[in-house]
């Protein structure tokens, strides 16, 4: 795997860290909170209004982790959602919640306006800002924070650490810490004419503590105002980079990202002592964002399920390579691995990672909500006290009803299969048997697309989560995206179509549905009937070069070279996509 390589670049400040260095602490202003038995949804505008006065359907989008690559893929696909043939999607979805590297696209776009305004601070959405801020290295603002005499002091006394300098790197860099008062920017600057937008992480403070009651070590928590106002901090002081920091803040490699309990329990006064909350990178519990939107639809008395007409999810998974031994080697060793084993910590994160992003997905996929084990399990959900306090106390069989009913969930990643491609039939003319027929190939050749396809995934899958990208990792990650929004993606045009009230989602639609959207766990008679079809039709074509019997592209690395500059790649996939795909506009086909 080399999804976590990037941030060993980062083990030489591991070095210098210095036993007993104290985290910076937000000290934030006390506010009003929820009572330990109640608390507010996490969805706080109104969606899906019985009264009809506000939307009836309900649109999330989730962006995964994945350092610079999730932050990047996330925002593209974002502008791809702002005009799906000709519709502005984007403007219709009401939550985002991010995890990890995903949260630097997300509070980027929750700042940002679409147009120049009266809030002349903000950044306009476009890719000119997708490029300068989210595919800047930011291990090169740390490491000139960390040469900086001042803070080096701090660093080196105990006074600060490398999230700070993390903290800095995003302010200056993605943020630019730019207000109408040239203050820190905080929750309260999102454009209020944007998603709400949920930034997830992991709660790290040790059980043994009495710090520990309230919130589960290894649970979720998320930087909304429900979780915020429950240990008394105010949602509209946070610091926005606080807040993205504590999502990315990779154990290791990053100190947590530490808040003051300002609401503590009766046993807690009486130590006499502040107590914290320590928080890491969000994908040590859910690396999609999906736990907070199931936590939005189960609370409040399952309330979104009930009263929207349908819920739409869509999920931006940056999931890449796994895994750091491979089968030809028998131990690795690297030149700080007399220090740590890293490759075997990335492993086990990794492999914690993607048990938890089975679970979850399986869950939407399915679109069947799997009861927590017990009252635990329910709190390190992050599902709500009046939820988990007794016994899990939702009606799982309702739920999971409404779920079949009225859930669409569309997972866009790496291994997407609905890319702008040429067609598999070649058409000739004349009659069957024709000694001499005049065949019409496709203007692309099939065999060269299948190639550089397999060789962009290959790219994609290979960048490290660390945060920076060179040009050619942000050419595959835009022309990825353009790729996947073309008009035989079924899964994309029904969703523009669900959001514009065009169509009413129902389970006649998997007969036509396509992997992204399609269910997972079992397949009904007409989704077989379908899959049956295709290889009938498909699967029992003569070999050609470059092709197995049955009529799948054969992929011989061996002997095909990829194409070898960004620009002629470049070159070759806007060509596919003049001919395959569209650009907001129908295309004519040769």
């Amino acid at each position: 795997m080399k999804n976590r390589a990037g941030l060993i670049t980062l083990l030489p400040f591991v070095a210098a860290l210095v036993a007993g260095c104290a985290p910076v602490v937000s000290g934030l202003p006390e506010t009003s909170f929820a009572s330990a038995s109640h608390s507010e949804p996490i969805v706080h505008r109104q969606v899906c209004s019985v009264d009809g006065t506000a939307p009836r359907t309900a649109f999330f989008l989730t962006i995964s982790g994945g350092g610079s690559r999730a932050a990047y893929l996330g925002a593209r696909v974002i502008s791809e959602l702002q005009d799906v043939d000709g519709t502005d999607v984007a403007s219709h979805i009401n939550v985002i919640s991010s995890v990890s590297g995903g949260s630097l696209a997300a509070a980027l776009y929750g700042i940002s306006t679409d147009r120049a305004s009266g809030d002349g601070w903000r950044p306009v959405w476009n890719d000119s800002l997708i490029r300068t801020r989210l595919a800047e290295n930011l291990k090169v603002d740390m490491a000139e924070q960390l040469a900086n005499p001042v803070f080096l002091g701090g660093y080196i006394f105990g006074h600060t650490d490398r999230t700070d300098a993390f903290f800095t790197a995003l302010d200056s860099t993605v943020l630019f810490g730019v207000s109408p008062a040239k203050r820190m920017l905080t929750l309260g600057d999102f454009n209020p004419n944007r998603p709400q937008i949920v930034i997830n992480s992991t709660v790290a403070t040790a059980e043994s503590t009495t710090a520990f009651r309230p919130r589960p070590f290894g649970s979720l928590f998320t930087f909304s105002q429900s979780d915020l106002d429950s240990i008394g901090v105010d949602y509209s002081t946070m610091p926005l980079s606080r807040a993205v920091a504590a999502s990315a803040a990779f154990p290791g490699l990053l100190s947590p990202v530490v808040l003051n309990r300002f609401q503590l329990g009766s046993t807690e006064k009486e130590l006499g002592s502040p107590r914290y909350i320590h928080l890491i990178d969000g994908g040590n519990v859910d690396n999609l964002g999906l736990l907070a939107v199931k936590r939005a639809l189960i609370e409040d008395s399952h309330r979104l399920l009930t009263d929207c007409d349908q819920i739409v999810v869509v999920t931006v998974d940056a999931f890449g390579a796994q895994g750091f031994h491979p089968d030809d080697k028998p131990s690795m060793r690297s030149a700080s691995g007399w220090v740590l084993d890293e490759h075997t910590l990335l492993a086990a994160f990794d492999a914690l990672l993607a048990a938890n992003r089975t679970r979850l997905l399986a869950e939407f996929k399915s679109r069947m909500f799997t009861p927590p084990a017990d009252s635990e399990q329910c709190r390190k959900d992050d599902l709500p006290p009046d939820i988990c306090g007794g016994g899990v106390r939702v009606n799982w069989d309702d739920v999971n009803t409404l779920l079949k009913r009225k859930l669409y969930f569309v997972h866009l990643s790496l291994d997407s299969s609905e890319l702008a491609e040429p067609p598999v039939v070649t058409y000739c003319d004349g009659k069957y048997g024709d000694p001499d027929p005049k065949c019409h190939e496709p203007p692309i050749n099939r065999w060269t697309y299948y190639n550089e396809e397999r060789a962009l995934r290959r790219r994609l899958k290979q960048i490290p989560t660390t945060f920076g990208l060179s040009r050619q990792q942000q050419s595959d990650i835009s022309m990825y995206v353009k790729l996947q929004f073309n008009p035989g993606n079924v899964c994309l045009m029904h969703l523009r179509d669900l959001i514009m009230g065009t169509a009413q989602h129902s389970p006649v639609f998997y007969e036509i549905a396509s992997d992204s959207c399609d269910e997972t766990t079992s397949f009904t008679d007409a989704q077989m009937t379908r899959r049956r079809s295709h290889e009938e039709i498909f699967g029992d074509r003569i070999a050609t070069p470059g092709h197995n019997v049955g009529g799948e592209p054969a992929i011989e690395e061996q002997h095909y070279a990829p194409m070898a500059t960004v620009e002629a790649r470049e070159a070759f996939w806007k060509d596919v996509l003049r001919y395959y795909g569209w650009n907001g506009t129908e295309v004519k086909r040769q």
